[in-house]
């Protein structure tokens, strides 16, 4: 049986058991080895010649002391760890003893014994999967990771538009590495706003791993989807180390083909392939293919096979409900969790025309076309297999721009219903109970819609003259700095305005997760629902509970811990923070529950009962999620919304509300 070997030392083992969230503090990690070594080598390259006890010859030591890295270097990437550390701490050590200033030394001796940390640290982690051997790295939080692990080839050259195929196999022992990109996607800025500008790479099916540093085996497996409208995320968003150390659990957090790379419906492309292949489904195979990795790997973590929860937010919500209901992906997992879901499966025809217009856009951005109506009729001439051939020559870069709108957003990607990955619109497939049944929670957020608010009319005036965008300023998310009254006056047409769209919208988003909800409980009884809703009303400053509340997102800092790429974070002051702990390991502690056994609830906990949804009227429906400044603030709720009822409401409201809120329904649609 494969093992996991880890450091003996209590102090690398019980490093960190903390019982609430926190930032973490990267000085004192020890990074991988490579980055640890590079470190060092900057530190000596930068030397000025008085560090050195003989200025005259500092270039000559400079370099045998240079030298002496790269052998380590080498030894390190041969995996002779135990000779690596021994040229650090005799040899590099002599060298530094003897050729630097006693002033200078310190530092560098610092340098090489975090190099020799990370190495043994390597050398203590070594794991063995089916593809060959990775070495960890200290996470901080009393946890290991193992990052930049290959779980397909990547899909480049010919296997663009293809199925995820199995990596190549590597000789030796791999390094944990940061050093790969996200997907190819468009930048964005905090506020998620498009800077008309691409990232990444189509080299970029990885995942990271994190699981506690203790000996414990048969772990539960905590799969974690990303989000970002289908066209934007990545790993690097999420340092989980703390949160598999609290939970208990291995967590993997994989990448996978986005935007046009990621679904693509053409019938020109792969007429010799698979039906996979030409299901324009890319992406989704990924997620099934690194389940599959999973499924075949994840014991030697310390991870157990048989108990994987999948689970994702916003796009990455939306498809952890289509993993349900793909029969390729029955069997490699056995319960789900759903945040703020939403997105669409599109239907064969309209995936068809989304990709003949990438084919029309290209021809005119190389000059083949003066315009798209000529376009459109220069592509009609066009065999398959020279549409095939000219999609394949083009470059990434292209291919993204092919789908970007005038701001260099892409905001058309949908997964696309052709019966074979996924069988066709979620609610035709849970209407029939023709899907995988787990255990499963589906939850969204109370004001999910307000921080799409001046993202979507930023460029609108307010009747006082300002944008909506200057909402941000308001928040201190942009300069200069503006008050509420500025931008929206007490009583004024504004603030009706703000807060009808918002809360339409945003209780449209509940309304159909509920629905969801509603048809998963017809065949299964393990379903629940959760509300969540610190940020507005007495658990946030002002103005921010007012303006984003509880938004879109924010629920993650309180699963996960606190992210300082998050929206939310503005909210987070010493004066909130005993309420925000509290219901932060309230909240990590059901779903620790819910990933062990299926039941968010623990025998022995002093937190509310979370009841599971009933499809009977004045019943427990969601549980509510939320703190005030001391303490959580946790309940069932009844309420239960319905799509039906909203859009008649909708189509009551004079303009402008009504259309501004039908644009916001239809981008949360329409992914």
């Amino acid at each position: 049986m494969k093992k996991l070997v880890f450091a003996i030392s209590v102090f690398l083992i019980c490093a960190v058991s903390s019982t609430c969230f926190a930032i973490q503090s990267s000085s004192s990690v020890a990074p991988e080895p490579i980055q640890a070594l590079d470190s060092l080598s900057n530190q000596i390259e930068t030397l000025p010649s008085s560090a050195f006890k003989n200025p005259k010859t500092s270039d000559t030591q400079k370099q045998a002391l240079l030298k002496q890295i790269k052998d380590t270097y080498s030894l390190v990437q041969k995996a002779n760890f135990k000779s690596a550390v021994n040229k650090l701490n005799k040899d590099i050590k002599k060298k530094i003893t003897v050729l630097i200033v006693p002033s200078k030394q310190p530092k560098l001796i610092e340098g090489m014994n975090t190099c020799v940390v990370s190495i043994k640290n390597a050398s203590k982690t070594i794991i063995t999967t089916e593809y060959g051997k990775i070495a960890g790295v200290d996470a901080g939080f009393g946890s290991w990771k193992w990052t930049g692990i290959p779980y397909a080839k990547p899909p480049v050259g010919e296997l663009r538009w293809k199925a995820p195929v199995n990596p190549e196999a590597w000789q030796g022992v791999r390094l944990s590495t940061e050093d790969f990109t996200r997907c190819t996607q468009p930048v964005a800025n905090k506020q998620w706003l498009p800077q008309n500008k691409l990232m990444g790479s189509e080299d970029c099916l990885y995942l990271n791993i994190f699981r506690p540093k203790t000996f414990k085996e048969k772990l539960p497996v905590y799969f974690w989807i990303h989000g970002g409208g289908n066209v934007m995320g990545g790993a690097d968003d999420y340092d989980l180390s703390n949160f598999a150390n609290i939970t208990n659990m291995v967590v993997v957090v994989i990448q996978y083909r986005l935007g046009p790379f990621g679904w693509f419906y053409n019938t020109a492309l792969n007429p010799d392939g698979t039906a996979e292949d030409k299901s324009g489904n890319y992406a989704n195979l990924d997620m099934i293919q690194a389940l599959k990795w999973v499924k075949n790997n994840i014991d030697s973590f310390g991870g157990d096979h048989n108990n994987v929860t999948i689970a994702g937010e916003s796009a990455g919500g939306f498809q952890v409900m289509n993993l349900m209901i793909s029969p390729l992906a029955k069997g490699l997992f056995h319960k789900a969790i759903s945040q703020s879901a939403a997105g669409s499966n599109a239907p064969v025809q309209s995936a068809s025309a989304l990709s003949a217009s990438a084919v029309e856009k290209l021809l005119v951005m190389d000059g083949t076309c003066k315009d798209l109506d000529q376009a459109a009729t220069y592509s009609k001439t066009m065999t398959n297999t020279q549409i095939e051939k000219y999609l394949r020559s083009k470059s990434a870069e292209d291919i993204a721009k092919s789908v970007m709108n005038e701001s260099g957003g892409i905001t058309s990607i949908t997964s696309i219903a052709d019966g074979l990955v996924l069988s066709g619109p979620l609610s035709k497939a849970f209407e029939s109970g023709n899907y995988n049944h787990v255990p499963v929670i589906i939850g969204c957020n109370s004001d999910e819609m307000k921080p799409f608010f001046p993202f979507t009319f930023g460029s609108a005036s307010t009747t006082t003259g300002h944008k909506w965008a200057d909402i941000y300023n308001v928040l201190g998310l942009e300069q200069p700095s503006m008050s509420l009254d500025d931008v929206m006056p007490a009583n004024s047409t504004d603030i009706q305005l703000f807060d009808t769209v918002t809360n339409y919208s945003s209780s449209y988003w509940k309304s159909a997760l509920d629905g969801y909800t509603r048809l998963l409980k017809k065949h299964q009884d393990d379903v629940y629902s959760y509300w969540f809703k610190w940020g507005s009303e007495n658990s946030a400053p002002s103005p921010f509970n007012y303006l984003f509340g509880a938004g879109h997102s924010f629920d993650m800092d309180f699963f996960f811990g606190p992210n300082s790429k998050s929206l939310a974070g503005s909210a987070y002051i010493d004066a909130n923070k005993n309420g925000r702990e509290a219901l932060q390991n309230a909240m990590s502690s059901y779903l620790k529950s819910f990933s062990l056994s299926g039941n968010p609830n623990t025998n022995n906990s002093s937190l509310p009962i979370w009841k599971k949804w009933s499809n009977s009227d004045n019943t427990s429906k969601s549980i509510i999620l939320t703190a005030d400044y001391n303490k959580a603030k946790i309940s069932m709720s009844n309420t239960e919304y319905s799509r039906e009822e909203i859009e008649l409401e909708v189509n009551k409201l004079p303009s402008p509300a009504k259309e501004m809120t039908y644009a916001l329904m239809w981008y949360l649609y329409q992914w």
